[in-house]
């Protein structure tokens, strides 16, 4: 059978708030970055190594980012580093809140 599949994607909208696109430039929050906020709503277990991967940066790029975001206050550390979760503050809220 040939044919061919549409797909629609609808945009984002809990995170536009951390960019400003008025400039043409992201001042906020690089697209890296708003990336993580998205896939950490998504499932806030995520580590900096499966966040390189899912984004094709090394794990230190990955730390790196989550410090920026961690240093604007965008998400936090909850528990201890090997069994602890991402918590997204500040506005940036998950599908479960």
């Amino acid at each position: 059978m040939l044919g061919f599949a549409v797909v629609f994607y609808r945009p984002d909208e809990r995170f536009e708030d951390y960019t400003d696109t008025n400039v043409g430039v992201s001042v906020g929050v690089n697209e890296t970055r708003l990336k993580i906020l998205k896939y950490l709503a998504e499932n806030p277990y995520l580590t900096a190594e499966q966040l390189g991967e899912m984004l094709g940066i090394t794990k230190r790029r990955a730390e790196s980012n989550l410090k920026a975001l961690k240093d604007k206050n965008l998400i936090k550390r909850v528990g201890a580093a090997k069994n602890g979760y991402w918590a997204t503050v500040g506005g940036a809220k998950s599908k479960d809140e």
